[in-house]
């Protein structure tokens, strides 16, 4: 009985390979060998092996399978040569010369089915022994129901993936087209050199084809020629009258060819790799079917060419290849399925320190050592069994440093899936870890203090909260905030303000526990986790020791800085139960020791949330005051203590609050300061304040005095705004004193001395507000261009009962005198204070004995009624 006999086993190739006849002496025609049939494998042609001497079947692909199975007889006794019967020996003779038989063949196949007339081709191949056998193809009988071209496609890109030789597959692919479209006699041609060769046309006369061999591609040299020369189809449906084929139209004609359609095959950048070309013997033009069979048909030709093209590339370039898998820094290895090495590269040798020709033929125990070789077996063996497995391991060489390397182990199947062996493939990724942990490090951490900083602190606290809520126990956080950092930074610079925090870190880190975080949120603001304590006298315990690591002083540039701290405490469970909220809490504690003077700490409690609430809503309602028009105006008239007469107002700002009704203004100058929204509020006040008397006639002998914050005197081009709003309500420069704080000149002296002559520039007078508050000097005063000095009501109040406070008043008004200043005391209340003042020669007075701050129209009422 018949049975598909397997291929006797030889080296792999990709493409057929043929060899010399046996005989030293006579030249031999080269034949097929056994290691191409392969190849055949997936034709839709039968393809059968024939032992000449037995008549036996040695090979068969499964389509010559299909036509010839295992019930029938393995013997042929004879075959129609030509149509006239021969034996085998007939067929044998002609093949051993190189000729190919045309066969008639009468195929008995079994007692249930009809014999089959086959239209075959025989040729010889070499069996492994060195004989010459029969190679016999023929085209089975298209059976209803066939595969469709998608089928086919996909039939032929299986061959080309498989290292189908490009004869085959183009052969295959002609006969598909040809089938498919019948009347169509096809070929492939390839463009090298900017001639074309014949690559498949076995329709096509060979008297024909061999004429065209060679031809130079250019303008009117046929369908393929011009086809391939200007890169796009050329279809020429009349050869004889077309002048593209005007010098090989006999040629053509001859050979009975009437029309032709040639569509260039180009890689995937666009480059022409050669033609694909369908010919008629009648003269006409394609069917859409037939274009649209032709285009696909180009598609895996192209591809075949391309892939056979690379193939060839990387034949010619071997050693090229070698050059470069040995110039990479990557490790390679291949190993058979009896785990034996059968190709390194260098950066192998090297790491292993093993030659080449010293590993090639050993077994990966052998080279790597058995306590290496234990560790990789559970993935080694994975990829032993068709997987694809890539990890990664630490690994320590010679001189103990740590390598990370990335190993893949990759599985090499041959054509019918069959595991032949394996890749090994190691890249060093020292480099990339390396980078992957600082990166890592620096999205962690502070980089100032390289503490970790929010987020990374945000996923501790949760995992201590966590545990902490999981096995009922406490931990605290301890929200800390340097006191008056800003001060650092604005009298010494950014510079000298990181150096302190980078200290202060420093000394946070050597103070806590080593189960304690500590972390830098950003700015002045750090924050302490204290996990697993008993009670808060613990937590109480580190914030002491953090303020009272800050007493000693930080020499910064060669100055000692002085620093402290407040801190805010709050304790998990009962202060919040998720890190947002322990965080807030801790926050809020932190503000209520800052309250409480400073340089302190503070737990959490209800009393202070609430406080940090209604702080909360104030401050929003304050952003939106001023577009609510909820701010009032008010004027407190100033007397001359001379005459009696009234000479000017001070400007005050009232809040009215839709819902709490008149806010003081301790309740919200401070918030506003801190906000920032003193600067359009303040912008506010004085524009409207010199709208209101700039024109009415009863004002017209007054002055009006503004204050200005600390904030809005550090604001730019201040006295550039000022002259803007002047302008813009008619108000007389003169008219208006600008009251400044004396803090607000004493952060700077410098700087303020500037600000107060541009604003001086304006026309406007200068006034000192609280004077004797702030720590100026004569010596400053005498600097500072301005006008008027405003003793503060402290100062007042006392100047009738207490000496020291009388004393402190003539002083000032004494100095202010001789710097030719003028005097203005705030606060007046009664007649004693009064007659004081004008005894010591005070110029102004203002205060509740005259009156209060009044409204614009109850001002006016007032100074009617004088």
């Amino acid at each position: 009985m018949l049975s598909r006999t397997p291929v006797p086993t030889a080296p792999p190739a990709g493409r057929p390979q043929r060899c010399a006849a046996s005989n030293p002496v006579t030249a031999q025609p080269r034949f097929l060998t056994f290691a191409s049939l392969p190849a055949y494998e997936w034709l839709d042609r039968a393809v059968w092996v024939i032992d000449p001497d037995s008549g036996r079947r040695l090979w068969s692909n499964r389509a010559g399978f299909a036509l010839w199975p295992v019930k029938a007889p393995d013997i042929l006794d004879t075959l129609a040569v030509r149509g006239v019967a021969a034996d085998l020996g007939t067929v044998m003779d002609e093949v051993r010369g190189g000729a190919i038989a045309h066969l008639s063949w009468r195929l008995d196949r079994d007692l249930d089915r009809e014999p089959l007339a086959l239209s075959a081709r025989a040729t010889g191949i070499l069996t492994p022994e060195g004989r010459v056998a029969l190679l016999v193809t023929a085209h089975a009988p298209r059976t209803p129901g066939a595969g469709t071209r998608l089928q086919s496609e996909k039939r032929l890109l299986e061959m080309v993936s498989r290292d189908t030789p490009l004869k085959v597959i183009l052969e295959a692919i002609v006969a598909d087209v040809q089938r498919e479209c019948p009347g169509l006699l096809c070929a492939v041609h390839a463009l090298r050199d900017g001639r074309l060769h014949g690559l498949a046309a076995p329709s096509l006369p060979t008297t024909y084809t061999q004429a065209l061999e060679g031809v130079q591609i250019g303008e009117s040299v046929g369908s393929c020629g011009t086809a391939c020369h200007r890169g796009e189809p050329v279809i020429v449906s009349d050869i004889e009258n077309d002048p593209l084929w005007r010098d090989y139209r006999e040629l053509a004609l001859a050979h009975g060819l009437r029309a032709c359609w040639s569509i260039p095959l180009k890689t995937a950048r666009g480059d022409v790799l050669g033609s694909f070309a369908a010919y008629y013997r009648v003269a006409r033009g394609p069917t859409e079917h037939e274009m649209s069979a032709l285009q696909s048909a180009k598609h895996i030709a192209a591809i075949a060419i391309e892939r056979e093209q690379a193939a060839a590339a990387i034949e010619r370039g071997h050693e090229q290849l070698q050059m470069i898998l040995d110039a990479l820094p990557i490790m390679i290895v291949y190993v058979d399925m009896d785990q034996r090495c059968r190709f390194i590269n260098q950066a192998y040798e090297n790491w292993f320190g093993i030659r080449r020709e010293d590993a090639i033929g050993r077994q990966t125990r052998e080279i790597v050592g058995d306590a290496l070789y234990e560790q990789l077996w559970p993935k080694l063996s994975r990829a032993l069994e068709g997987e694809d497995v890539r990890f990664e391991r630490e690994s320590v060489d010679a001189l103990g440093r740590t390598h990370y390397l990335d190993v893949h182990y990759l599985p090499h199947c041959d054509a019918s899936g069959r595991m032949i062996g394996h890749f090994g493939i190691v890249n060093d990724i020292t480099a990339r870890k390396e980078s992957e942990q600082m990166l890592q490090h620096l999205a962690t951490h502070d980089q100032l203090t390289q503490l970790p900083n929010r987020s990374l602190f945000g996923e501790q606290l949760q995992i201590a909260l966590s545990r902490a809520l999981r096995n009922g126990h406490r931990l605290a956080v301890l929200f800390v905030d340097l006191d008056r950092f800003k001060n650092v930074n604005d009298t010494l610079g950014h510079g000298a303000g990181d150096r302190l925090l980078h200290l202060v870190a420093d000394r946070f880190r050597a103070t806590v526990r080593a189960s304690d975080t500590v972390a830098r949120l950003g700015g002045d603001e750090f924050v302490v986790l204290m996990d697993e304590v008993d009670d808060n006298t613990e937590a109480a315990v580190l914030a002491q020791k953090l303020i009272h690591v800050l007493t000693e002083p930080v020499s910064i540039d060669g100055q000692d800085l002085y620093v402290s701290a407040s801190i805010g405490i709050a304790v998990a469970p009962d202060d919040g139960r998720d890190p947002a909220t322990i965080l807030k809490n801790a926050d809020i504690a932190m503000y209520r020791a800052k309250h409480q003077g400073r340089n302190g700490f503070q737990f959490f409690s209800p009393e202070a949330t609430a406080a940090s609430l209604e702080h909360l809503r104030l401050e929003s309602d304050l952003r939106k005051a001023l577009e609510r028009n909820e701010f009032v105006l008010c004027f407190q008239p100033i007397l001359d203590l001379a005459t009696g007469g009234v000479v000017g107002v001070e400007t005050l700002l009232r809040w009215r609050h839709p819902e709490l009704g008149m806010v003081p203004p301790a309740s919200f100058i401070g918030l506003a300061e801190e906000t920032g929204l003193i600067v359009p509020i303040g912008a506010w006040v004085l524009e409207e304040a010199c709208r209101r008397f700039a024109n009415e006639p009863l004002f017209a002998d007054l002055r009006v005095a503004v204050n200005l914050s600390p904030r809005q005197f550090r604001v730019r081009d201040l006295h550039e705004q000022i002259a803007d709003i002047l302008a813009r309500t008619g108000l007389d420069p003169a008219r208006l004193d600008l009251e400044v704080t004396e803090s607000s000149m004493m952060d700077n002296p410098e700087a303020a001395t500037r600000i107060l002559q541009g604003l001086r520039d304006t026309g406007v007078r200068i006034s000192i507000d609280d004077f004797g508050t702030g720590y100026s000097s004569l010596s400053f005063l005498k600097r500072f261009p301005i006008d008027c000095l405003k003793v503060d009501q402290s100062f007042v109040r006392d100047v009738v009962d207490d000496e020291d406070a009388a004393s402190i008043a003539r002083a000032v008004i004494a100095m202010g005198r001789s710097l030719r200043l003028t005097i203005t005391a705030e606060g007046v209340e009664t007649d004693e204070q009064f007659a004081f003042l004008r005894d010591e020669s005070c110029h102004k007075a203002q205060g509740y004995l005259f009156s209060r701050p009044l409204e614009i129209d109850a001002l006016r009422d007032w100074l009617a009624a004088r």
